[in-house]
């Protein structure tokens, strides 16, 4: 199992997020935001496998983001990942690509 790693360019890479990486993952993304002034492109190219976890990750920094007026963004979602973003009714609250 190759653990999930959030690179200071906010990559996500890894196997699959679960509750053991959930917290620190979310730390560092949530210190990325308060470091810098965005805008942010969170990439999710080098993440094998979606489920819920990383939905609940992209709300947290989503509303961390907009609340410190900066801007965020996803990109590189899996099918599986948009169908659970869809699925979750935040289309069109959470920016992807």
């Amino acid at each position: 199992n190759m653990a999930v790693e959030l690179s200071p360019e906010f990559q996500l890479s890894g196997d699959e997020v679960d509750l053991n990486d959930a917290e620190r993952v979310k730390t560092l993304g949530l210190e990325i935001i308060n470091g810098q002034d965005g805008p942010f492109k969170v990439g999710f190219a080098g993440l094998e496998q979606a489920n819920s976890i990383v939905v609940a990750l992209m709300i947290c920094w989503h509303r961390h983001a907009t609340l410190a007026g900066k801007t965020i963004e996803f990109s590189h979602l899996s099918k599986d990942l948009h169908n659970i973003v869809a699925f979750s009714g935040l289309t069109r609250v959470l920016q992807t690509s």
